[in-house]
């Protein structure tokens, strides 16, 4: 039985009311970036988290912030398109592993060195938040560049610091390979590479654990 007109408008008014607040609850760009930032220098900074178990944290928290599908398809651009998704499932896969065993030891070199965040603009569902870290004298630039993913959170598909793109750097390397050795020839590379990286203990630790507050 339709509901009276009355209770229908209320009713739709009560699903928008719910829908604005889930929206509110979602951070936005600079928030997410913030949010992930200090949950890990969370770990990093806990007595109680030893040394050799804090990638077991810091691992999760990178691959919920990060839209590694995304970044694997600006690093093969147009080679991309070309793989099958076989491919494109294997590429995601390693490519997602070395970006976290390369920059495993630079994430766990941190000794408190302050983050400022200076700028977020945002056009559409894409965005961009730029940040300073203070090290000493030192100010390195750092931005991020973030996509709205399907339920409404933010990812970051891109870094750059110093004004040096990840993503472009990645695209230059292999693009390189793919016209010596095609896609194949990427493919090894980056298995290759992963291969190094968990023989020499840079990998991280499969899954996540909950860390005692």
């Amino acid at each position: 039985m339709p509901l009276p007109r009355s209770r229908a408008l209320a009713a739709a008014l009560a699903c928008a009311l719910l829908a604005s607040i889930a929206a509110a609850a979602t951070p936005g760009p600079l928030d997410t970036v913030k949010q992930a930032s200090d949950s890990i220098i969370a770990v990093l900074s806990d007595p109680k988290v030893p040394r050799n178990e804090r990638w077991t944290y810091i691992a999760p928290i990178i691959r919920e912030n990060f839209d590694f599908l995304s970044m694997s398809q600006s690093v093969l651009s147009q080679d991309w398109k070309r793989a099958t998704p076989q491919e494109q499932s294997r590429f995601v896969d390693y490519f997602s592993q070395y970006i976290e065993g390369t920059y495993r030891s630079k994430i766990e070199a941190y000794s408190g060195q302050r983050i400022e965040y200076t700028d977020e603009k945002v056009r559409g569902e894409r965005a961009a938040v730029q940040s300073i870290i203070h090290a000493g004298n030192t100010q390195i630039p750092v931005g991020y560049y973030l996509r709205r993913v399907s339920d409404g959170s933010w990812r970051a598909y891109d870094v750059t610091v110093e004004g040096v793109s990840l993503v472009n750097s990645y695209r230059e390397t292999y693009a390189a390979i793919a016209r010596s050795s095609g896609l194949d020839g990427v493919l090894s590379h980056v298995e290759r590479r992963v291969r190094e990286l968990r023989a020499s203990g840079e990998m991280a630790t499969p899954g996540g654990a909950t860390r005692t507050q």
